[in-house]
């Protein structure tokens, strides 16, 4: 499933990873990278084709079992005797018959979730394809959907912009493919912050600017190296991250990575919380604990928001206003943080914070913060979360009288 999502989010190429050779230029820095590594195998071909039937994506099975065929017809790398021709052809006709019954029971499936739930969206067909293929519930679909349309309905009323969201420019955007317009980069600037907070009159920060309306603020050199290696060195293992769901917390294909909740009683933890509360100029004392997440070959976040959309959870934790963002390294190739609805590509920097507000001055969602963590495809990816709770900013963020005109 990595290599599948590197392969379509990177638009690399399967002939090439198959023969060992890795062609990308998906850095800050844009420069072409080539790697070399020890060729697939026909048999590597046919497993990773079988793999991807068990999970339903039979379109790309077929693909690598055609890439088993050549490899078998070239004799190249046929190091394993197990797999004859006929067993290949029968697995990719297998793989096409699979494909077509696979088509035909989505129709049915479309029928049955428009007569449960009338007022469902049905003009995303991609999403509706993607529901189906994981074999999600008619109603968690339906649940899913309506997210999406309130996102979908903030962009007509706010922008008109609906390209943001379509598929192929998320994956654009993870490549680093489309530049900022000049209307957004005109606006921003790169300072040192002084205040409000009368700690950084003493050791002011640097602050550069990313995006206007929302801000999109990057902190630089909020951390040193020494604090970095012993983050690194948290004597508690890390472990698969989660997602929330509803009232439960679970695994999911969306979150692949590793993390683990930093306790109080680290040495590190209270620095940095106060160090965030400086230049955020939030108080965090009602807010969730720090969280070190590590993102290897693969990992990424699949797009989301982080605040909370259930009232039972809000009503109970408050919601996220603002979340910081502190990398821990840099990244070789891929593993950028994307805000589709903004265009906007933010490559991690080490010892940098990323800094952005999650609610609007009203405390209604924003839905413009919008964003993803794009896989990694070279190297590893260390970040330190920060959510901050709107809850104990009365004093520090007070609403505004005229909010409702911002």
């Amino acid at each position: 499933m990595g290599l599948l999502r590197l392969q379509s989010m990177y638009s690399l190429n399967k002939t090439q990873l198959s023969e060992g050779l890795l062609v990308t230029n998906y850095s800050q820095s844009g420069k072409p990278y080539i790697e070399r590594f020890i060729p697939m195998t026909i048999g590597d071909c046919f497993e990773l084709a079988m793999e991807l039937y068990r999970m339903n994506y039979y379109d790309q099975g077929v693909m690598w079992m055609h890439e088993a065929v050549r490899k078998f017809e070239n004799q190249l790398f046929n190091d394993d005797h197990r797999y004859s021709r006929r067993d290949i052809m029968y697995q990719l006709n297998h793989g096409y018959d699979a494909l077509d019954q696979f088509i035909k029971n989505f129709e049915p499936w479309i029928a049955r979730l428009k007569a449960r739930y009338p007022t469902v969206n049905l003009q995303d067909k991609n999403y509706l394809w993607g529901c189906y293929r994981e074999k999600r519930s008619l109603e968690a679909t339906f649940k899913s959907l309506q997210m999406e349309d309130k996102y979908e309905q903030w962009l007509e009323e706010e922008s008109g912009d609906f390209d943001a969201y379509e598929e192929n420019i998320f994956f654009h955007l993870c490549r680093h493919a489309i530049p900022a317009s000049a209307k957004t980069t005109k606006r921003l600037k790169c300072h040192y912050k002084y205040g409000p907070h009368p700690f950084l009159r003493l050791a002011r920060v640097k602050m550069e600017l990313l995006h206007r309306n929302p801000d999109v603020i990057m902190y630089h050199d909020v951390i040193s190296d020494a604090e970095i290696e012993l983050l690194k060195k948290f004597p508690h293992p890390l472990e698969r991250c989660e997602v929330h769901d509803g009232d439960v917390n679970k695994t999911s294909p969306d979150r692949i990575c590793k993390g683990v909740f930093l306790n109080e009683s680290f040495p590190l933890t209270l620095p940095i919380r106060r160090r965030i509360s400086h230049f955020t100029d939030l108080d965090l004392v009602a807010t969730e604990r720090l969280v070190l997440t590590n993102y290897g070959i693969g990992g990424h976040f699949a797009p989301h928001y982080d605040f909370w959309i259930d009232e039972k959870t809000i009503k109970e934790q408050g919601n996220r206003i603002a979340t910081t963002v502190i990398y821990l390294s840099n990244v070789e190739q891929g593993g950028a943080t994307v805000f589709l609805s903004l265009r906007l590509t933010i490559f991690p920097v080490k010892g940098a914070a990323l800094f952005w507000r999650n609610l609007l001055p009203s405390g209604d969602f924003d839905f413009q913060t919008f964003h993803t963590g794009c896989p990694v495809l070279r190297g590893t990816k260390w970040i330190l979360t920060q959510w901050i709770n709107i809850r104990g900013q009365e004093i520090r963020r007070p609403c505004p009288a005229n909010y409702k005109k911002k």
